[in-house]
């Protein structure tokens, strides 16, 4: 099975997406390592934004300041286990190091239809818009797997 998903790295609901399709692929136990493309919900957003994070945050997705500043600290502290060092992070995110590549992803999502993420693509033909939960993946999958065998 052959996955592509796209993702904006500041979309929670792209991180959820992907955490719920790998429990997905466990579960039915499919050996497949998904492959995510780079999609910019907003890409006039400018580089840095006035004030704290945490109220850009609160005021895109309807949270509280505390709420944003509680989920702003998980994704933090994934980012230390996943050995992300702050001074190589900033320093990429400020750079153009990456347009080429993200400006070819967005082409082929363009391509597939895709206008927000996460957008995942099973064997090019199979298309599961959205952050759907587990079980629901699950289904959906199970049902890809049906009609390959059917």
């Amino acid at each position: 099975m052959e996955i592509f998903y796209w993702s904006d790295y500041a979309c929670p609901y792209c991180y959820i997406g992907e955490t719920n399709l790998k429990a997905a692929l466990r579960e039915l136990e499919i050996d497949c390592m998904p492959v995510m493309r780079a999609f910019e919900l907003s890409p006039d957003a400018p580089r840095s934004c006035p004030g704290p994070t945490k109220n850009l945050v609160a005021r895109k997705y309807g949270l509280t300041g505390e709420q944003a500043e509680a989920g702003m600290g998980r994704i933090n502290q994934m980012a230390a286990e996943a050995g992300l060092e702050e001074a190589e992070v900033r320093a990429l995110l400020s750079s153009d190091d990456y347009a080429g590549e993200v400006r070819a992803d967005e082409e082929t999502a363009h391509r597939y239809g895709v206008t927000g993420v996460p957008y995942f693509v099973i064997d090019g033909q199979f298309a599961i818009p959205g952050a759907l939960g587990k079980a629901e993946m699950v289904g959906v999958l199970q049902k890809i797997l049906d009609r390959r065998v059917g």
